[in-house]
Protein backbone atom coordinates (compact mmCIF):
# COMPACT_ATOMS: atom_id res chain seq x y z
CA UNK A 1 0.00 0.00 0.00
CA UNK A 2 1.31 3.43 -0.93
CA UNK A 3 1.78 5.87 1.91
CA UNK A 4 -0.71 8.59 2.80
CA UNK A 5 -0.06 12.29 2.17
CA UNK A 6 -1.79 14.62 4.65
CA UNK A 7 -2.00 18.39 4.89
CA UNK A 8 -3.07 19.67 8.30
CA UNK A 9 -4.14 23.23 9.08
CA UNK A 10 -5.45 24.92 12.20
CA UNK A 11 -5.09 27.81 14.60
CA UNK A 12 -1.81 28.35 16.51
CA UNK A 13 -1.08 26.00 19.40
CA UNK A 14 -3.70 23.35 18.59
CA UNK A 15 -1.07 20.63 18.14
CA UNK A 16 -0.21 20.69 14.43
CA UNK A 17 3.51 20.13 15.05
CA UNK A 18 2.75 17.24 17.40
CA UNK A 19 0.37 15.77 14.83
CA UNK A 20 3.08 15.94 12.15
CA UNK A 21 5.48 14.14 14.48
CA UNK A 22 3.03 11.32 15.22
CA UNK A 23 3.85 9.28 12.13
CA UNK A 24 5.48 5.84 12.13
CA UNK A 25 8.98 5.87 13.63
CA UNK A 26 11.58 6.85 12.78
CA UNK A 27 10.22 10.18 11.57
CA UNK A 28 11.99 13.02 9.78
CA UNK A 29 10.86 16.45 11.00
CA UNK A 30 11.77 19.16 8.49
CA UNK A 31 11.61 22.24 10.70
CA UNK A 32 11.10 25.54 8.89
CA UNK A 33 9.61 27.19 11.99
CA UNK A 34 11.47 28.68 14.93
CA UNK A 35 12.38 25.44 16.62
CA UNK A 36 8.89 24.25 17.59
CA UNK A 37 10.04 20.64 17.27
CA UNK A 38 12.16 21.01 20.41
CA UNK A 39 9.04 20.50 22.52
CA UNK A 40 7.98 17.25 20.86
CA UNK A 41 8.20 14.48 23.51
CA UNK A 42 10.28 12.11 21.39
CA UNK A 43 13.88 10.99 21.49
CA UNK A 44 15.41 13.39 18.97
CA UNK A 45 18.64 13.77 17.04
CA UNK A 46 19.77 16.82 15.06
CA UNK A 47 20.68 15.98 11.47
CA UNK A 48 23.40 18.06 9.79
CA UNK A 49 22.16 17.23 6.30
CA UNK A 50 24.62 19.60 4.61
CA UNK A 51 27.59 17.51 5.74
CA UNK A 52 26.31 14.06 6.66
CA UNK A 53 24.01 11.29 5.51
CA UNK A 54 20.89 10.62 7.61
CA UNK A 55 21.53 9.10 11.03
CA UNK A 56 21.37 5.33 11.20
CA UNK A 57 18.23 3.83 12.71
CA UNK A 58 20.06 2.32 15.67
CA UNK A 59 17.18 2.42 18.15
CA UNK A 60 18.49 5.41 20.13
CA UNK A 61 16.19 8.03 18.57
CA UNK A 62 12.64 8.40 17.23
CA UNK A 63 12.81 11.68 15.30
CA UNK A 64 15.54 13.34 13.26
CA UNK A 65 15.33 17.14 13.10
CA UNK A 66 16.42 18.86 9.88
CA UNK A 67 16.28 22.64 10.32
CA UNK A 68 15.67 24.46 7.04
CA UNK A 69 15.71 28.18 6.37
CA UNK A 70 15.39 28.28 2.59
CA UNK A 71 14.28 26.28 -0.43
CA UNK A 72 17.89 25.30 -1.05
CA UNK A 73 18.00 23.82 2.47
CA UNK A 74 14.85 21.86 1.73
CA UNK A 75 16.33 20.58 -1.53
CA UNK A 76 19.50 19.53 0.29
CA UNK A 77 17.45 17.44 2.72
CA UNK A 78 15.42 15.79 -0.03
CA UNK A 79 18.53 15.03 -2.11
CA UNK A 80 19.53 12.36 0.43
CA UNK A 81 16.48 10.23 -0.32
CA UNK A 82 17.91 8.95 -3.60
CA UNK A 83 20.68 7.16 -1.70
CA UNK A 84 18.18 5.72 0.77
CA UNK A 85 17.24 6.89 4.23
CA UNK A 86 15.73 5.22 7.29
CA UNK A 87 12.58 7.30 7.75
CA UNK A 88 9.13 5.70 7.76
CA UNK A 89 7.39 9.08 7.86
CA UNK A 90 8.22 12.70 7.06
CA UNK A 91 6.70 15.98 8.26
CA UNK A 92 7.29 19.50 6.95
CA UNK A 93 6.53 22.15 9.58
CA UNK A 94 5.43 24.34 8.04
CA UNK A 95 4.66 24.97 4.37
CA UNK A 96 3.35 28.40 5.37
CA UNK A 97 6.73 29.42 6.77
CA UNK A 98 8.72 27.89 3.91
CA UNK A 99 6.55 29.77 1.43
CA UNK A 100 7.06 33.02 3.35
CA UNK A 101 10.82 32.52 3.22
CA UNK A 102 10.69 31.74 -0.51
CA UNK A 103 8.61 34.86 -1.11
CA UNK A 104 11.20 37.03 0.66
CA UNK A 105 13.94 35.48 -1.48
CA UNK A 106 11.99 36.17 -4.68
CA UNK A 107 10.98 39.70 -3.74
CA UNK A 108 12.82 41.26 -0.77
CA UNK A 109 10.85 44.49 -1.26
CA UNK A 110 7.55 42.70 -0.77
CA UNK A 111 6.08 44.24 -3.93
CA UNK A 112 4.98 40.99 -5.60
CA UNK A 113 4.06 41.26 -9.27
CA UNK A 114 1.89 38.76 -11.12
CA UNK A 115 4.84 36.93 -12.65
CA UNK A 116 6.45 36.58 -9.23
CA UNK A 117 3.29 35.01 -7.81
CA UNK A 118 3.49 32.51 -10.65
CA UNK A 119 7.11 31.75 -9.80
CA UNK A 120 6.23 31.29 -6.13
CA UNK A 121 3.40 28.90 -7.01
CA UNK A 122 5.76 26.86 -9.20
CA UNK A 123 8.24 26.60 -6.32
CA UNK A 124 5.55 25.42 -3.92
CA UNK A 125 4.36 22.86 -6.46
CA UNK A 126 7.89 21.46 -6.54
CA UNK A 127 8.07 21.30 -2.72
CA UNK A 128 4.70 19.54 -2.41
CA UNK A 129 5.50 17.26 -5.34
CA UNK A 130 8.79 16.12 -3.82
CA UNK A 131 7.08 15.33 -0.53
CA UNK A 132 4.17 13.54 -2.18
CA UNK A 133 6.50 11.47 -4.35
CA UNK A 134 8.18 10.02 -1.27
CA UNK A 135 5.20 7.72 -0.76
CA UNK A 136 5.71 6.36 -4.28
CA UNK A 137 9.50 6.34 -4.64
CA UNK A 138 10.31 5.12 -1.12
CA UNK A 139 8.79 1.77 -0.18
CA UNK A 140 9.54 2.42 3.49
CA UNK A 141 7.73 5.79 3.66
CA UNK A 142 4.24 5.23 5.08
CA UNK A 143 3.19 8.83 5.65
CA UNK A 144 4.02 12.40 4.67
CA UNK A 145 2.51 15.32 6.58
CA UNK A 146 2.50 18.94 5.44
CA UNK A 147 1.74 21.36 8.27
CA UNK A 148 0.14 24.74 7.50
CA UNK A 149 -1.31 27.64 9.32
CA UNK A 150 -4.94 28.51 8.68
CA UNK A 151 -6.87 31.56 7.49
CA UNK A 152 -10.51 32.58 7.25
CA UNK A 153 -11.79 33.39 3.77
CA UNK A 154 -14.45 35.95 2.90
CA UNK A 155 -17.18 33.37 3.55
CA UNK A 156 -16.01 32.56 7.07
CA UNK A 157 -14.43 29.24 6.10
CA UNK A 158 -11.05 28.27 7.54
CA UNK A 159 -8.60 27.23 4.80
CA UNK A 160 -4.90 26.25 4.65
CA UNK A 161 -2.82 29.33 5.40
CA UNK A 162 -0.66 29.47 2.31
CA UNK A 163 -0.78 32.38 -0.09
CA UNK A 164 -2.15 32.72 -3.60
CA UNK A 165 -3.08 29.67 -5.65
CA UNK A 166 -0.86 27.43 -3.49
CA UNK A 167 -3.77 26.70 -1.14
CA UNK A 168 -5.86 25.25 -3.96
CA UNK A 169 -2.88 23.32 -5.33
CA UNK A 170 -2.22 21.81 -1.89
CA UNK A 171 -5.82 20.69 -1.41
CA UNK A 172 -5.72 18.79 -4.71
CA UNK A 173 -2.29 17.25 -4.09
CA UNK A 174 -2.94 15.46 -0.79
CA UNK A 175 -4.93 12.36 0.15
CA UNK A 176 -6.22 13.88 3.38
CA UNK A 177 -6.81 17.54 4.19
CA UNK A 178 -7.32 17.71 7.95
CA UNK A 179 -8.59 20.69 9.95
CA UNK A 180 -7.28 20.44 13.50
CA UNK A 181 -9.15 22.24 16.29
CA UNK A 182 -9.99 22.11 19.98
CA UNK A 183 -13.41 21.25 21.36
CA UNK A 184 -14.95 24.55 22.63
CA UNK A 185 -17.15 22.86 25.23
CA UNK A 186 -14.24 20.94 26.66
CA UNK A 187 -12.09 24.06 26.90
CA UNK A 188 -14.67 25.62 29.20
CA UNK A 189 -14.44 22.61 31.49
CA UNK A 190 -10.66 22.77 31.57
CA UNK A 191 -10.22 19.47 29.70
CA UNK A 192 -9.21 20.00 26.09
CA UNK A 193 -10.04 17.52 23.34
CA UNK A 194 -8.13 17.81 20.09
CA UNK A 195 -10.34 17.03 17.08
CA UNK A 196 -9.53 16.45 13.42
CA UNK A 197 -12.10 17.21 10.74
CA UNK A 198 -11.73 14.99 7.66
CA UNK A 199 -14.84 16.02 5.69
CA UNK A 200 -15.82 19.45 4.33
CA UNK A 201 -17.97 21.71 6.48
CA UNK A 202 -19.16 25.30 5.93
CA UNK A 203 -16.78 26.59 8.60
CA UNK A 204 -13.64 24.66 7.60
CA UNK A 205 -12.01 23.16 4.51
CA UNK A 206 -11.26 19.48 4.92
CA UNK A 207 -11.68 16.33 2.89
CA UNK A 208 -10.15 13.02 1.86
CA UNK A 209 -10.13 10.45 -0.90
CA UNK A 210 -9.73 7.43 1.35
CA UNK A 211 -12.99 5.71 0.50
CA UNK A 212 -14.80 6.14 3.81
CA UNK A 213 -12.00 4.60 5.87
CA UNK A 214 -12.08 7.53 8.30
CA UNK A 215 -14.92 9.12 10.28
CA UNK A 216 -15.80 12.76 9.62
CA UNK A 217 -14.29 13.76 12.97
CA UNK A 218 -11.38 12.02 14.69
CA UNK A 219 -10.75 12.42 18.41
CA UNK A 220 -7.08 13.16 19.18
CA UNK A 221 -5.89 12.24 15.67
CA UNK A 222 -2.40 10.97 14.96
CA UNK A 223 -0.76 9.82 11.76
CA UNK A 224 0.23 6.35 12.94
CA UNK A 225 -3.38 5.53 13.83
CA UNK A 226 -4.59 6.83 10.48
CA UNK A 227 -2.02 4.70 8.65
CA UNK A 228 -3.19 1.71 10.68
CA UNK A 229 -6.82 2.40 9.81
CA UNK A 230 -6.02 2.24 6.11
CA UNK A 231 -4.29 -1.12 6.23
CA UNK A 232 -6.26 -4.33 5.65
CA UNK A 233 -7.98 -5.20 8.92
CA UNK A 234 -7.21 -1.72 10.25
CA UNK A 235 -9.08 0.26 12.84
CA UNK A 236 -11.04 2.66 10.65
CA UNK A 237 -14.04 2.59 12.98
CA UNK A 238 -12.14 3.90 16.01
CA UNK A 239 -12.58 7.58 16.84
Amino acid sequence: MAGIVTAVHGEPKVGKTWFGASGPRPVLLIDAEAGGTQYIPLRKVEWDYRNYAPPADDGTWDAAIATVRSLSDFDAVMAHQAAGWPFRSVSLDSLSELQARARREICPSGDMKMELWGKLLAQMEVVVGKLRDLTVLDDECEAVTIVCGTRMDEHGCMRPGVQGASARMLAYAVDLLLYLYLSPSQQELGAVDRLGLTAPKPHAQAGNRLGGALPDVILDPDISAIVGALKPGGLGDQT
